[in-house]
């Protein structure tokens, strides 16, 4: 019979959980939109801005829809995939958006965006509305 030498699988278990709770806490979730100049690729994004330009790529067989999203400290671009239009997202509207950030050469985008188009006006809520 041989001998078992380091500790037991109980004790490597015990150790781990302890391991654990000493690790700090993650980071808690924002609590509204943050800089655009802080978008990193491969991470979740929350931001705020205005429409700089946009611009409808069509192919044979695919057509996307881009703006430029832009605060003060930086720009991201973001497109629909298979849409030519997002309505209400216009040249100077501000949206908030959110979604996952990824790298397409030197720019950074996020692909099918959630975002919520900010209304400056009581027509302009008239006009959502209809």
């Amino acid at each position: 019979m041989s001998q078992r030498t380091g500790p037991s699988l109980w004790q490597r278990a015990l150790a781990l959980i302890a391991s654990e709770e000493d690790e700090p806490e993650a980071p808690a979730e924002p609590t509204g939109p943050g800089p655009i100049g802080r978008a990193e690729a491969r991470r979740r994004l929350w931001v705020k801005g205005q429409i700089g330009a946009t611009a409808v790529t069509r192919h044979p067989h695919s057509t996307w829809f881009e703006a430029d999203l832009v605060d003060p400290s930086g720009q991201i671009r973001l497109i629909w995939l298979g849409r030519p239009e997002v309505s209400g997202v216009t040249v100077g509207r501000t949206l908030e958006v959110r979604g996952r950030v990824a790298r397409r050469g030197d720019i950074l985008v996020v692909f099918n965006p959630d975002y919520l188009i900010e209304t400056d006006s009581a027509a302009d809520q008239t006009a959502g509305a209809a």
